[in-house]
């Protein structure tokens, strides 16, 4: 029995009881999906907006932190560079 509704189910047909689309394809039943809680366990499109601006607003401070310190860091070796180039050979 479970091998031949495997097959029905392999071929795309619908088993009894349960219901199709005009296309022929089976309704998504959401049902078995468990019930998640936090605050990663929605979408952000989903949060409130003052939590969504926030997590904008984290993200973007995060970028230009990391952009700062590509520059900071860069600058340094720059520097380095110079003083080396600046350096008498004994």
């Amino acid at each position: 029995d479970s091998l031949a509704s495997d097959i029905v189910f392999a071929l795309g047909a619908a088993p009894q009881g349960e219901r199709s689309t005009a296309a022929g394809g089976r309704v998504l039943q959401y049902r078995s999906c468990e019930n998640r809680s936090g605050f990663f366990g929605a979408d952000l499109s989903q949060q409130p907006a003052l939590v969504r601006w926030i997590v904008y607003l984290v993200v973007l401070a995060v970028f230009a932190l990391a952009v700062w310190g590509a520059y900071r860091w860069t600058a340094s070796l720059r520097e380095s560079s110079q003083q080396l180039e600046g350096a008498e050979l004994p």
